[in-house]
């Protein structure tokens, strides 16, 4: 297997890091200089680079057909559930996303934001809510008001 190679850009910030623990050592502390010879440690002995797990098996068009409905109905926690029951392994929401797709994805989470709105829940609430839930946010790592209104736009 192959060795990862550091960046230069982070062997140059160990260095720059380095040199201002010995230039300036009144204002070094045991985290930068314990991080200069850990990163010196890792650039000594890399990881080995593993293959990638092989990509899972496309799913059904009957499966795909099913998913599409159901997350048309319910929302993506609740049509992961529904397929887990008729034995299909859906474990996480990204395998769902996956399957049935980001456009049809994003018309659910539309679909469930506006639901919300309708309720008079705030956008700060829809993405705290969908946050909690972990639900996967559209181009980012977790969800914003800003983002919800977005998606609503």
């Amino acid at each position: 297997m192959a060795k990862l190679k550091p960046k230069q850009t982070i062997v140059d910030m160990v260095d720059h890091l380095d040199r201002l623990n010995r230039a300036y050592p009144h204002l070094a502390c045991d985290t930068t200089t314990q991080a200069v010879v850990d990163m010196r440690k890792l650039f000594d002995s890399p990881p080995e680079l593993a293959p990638r797990a092989a990509k899972p098996a496309e799913a059904s068009p009957e499966i795909q057909a099913l998913a599409r409905k159901l997350l048309s109905e319910m929302p993506l926690e609740d049509a992961m559930a529904a397929l887990q029951r008729q034995g299909h392994r859906i474990e996480h929401p990204e395998q769902m996303i996956e399957i049935v797709g980001n456009r049809d994805y994003i018309a659910a989470l539309r679909r469930e934001a506006r639901e919300f709105q309708d309720n008079a829940l705030s956008l700060d609430q829809i993405s705290s809510l969908w946050n909690d839930l972990k639900r996967p946010a559209l181009g980012d790592d977790h969800w914003t008001a800003r983002s919800i209104s977005l998606l609503l736009s």
